[in-house]
């Protein structure tokens, strides 16, 4: 899986930075591989990260996709909606 990088904004009133992404792939990966490949990507902790969105096309072997990396944890925990925190638990 490769992931590419397309913009990032930081928003520092949520503490956060929004990472629109691409990913190549054979077949449409996991949420949880996502988050765990753009953590490592990014050099941040896992539990910072959190998967907004992904959507492949069908047919294709390109997903695009959005991330929200958080400077703490506790912070992710209280501005990011549950059912995305439920989505990206590992």
């Amino acid at each position: 899986m490769k992931i590419t990088v397309i913009s990032t904004k930081d928003n520092p009133l949520l503490g956060r930075r929004e990472i629109d992404f691409e990913i190549q792939h054979p077949s449409t990966p996991r949420r949880v591989d996502v988050r765990k490949e753009m953590a490592a990507q990014m050099g941040v902790d896992v539990e910072k990260v959190y998967i907004v969105k992904l959507e492949t096309k069908t047919g294709s072997h390109r997903t695009l996709g959005r991330a929200h990396i958080y400077d703490t944890v506790e912070r992710a925990l209280l501005v990011e909606r549950e059912h995305i925190v439920e989505r990206n638990k590992l």
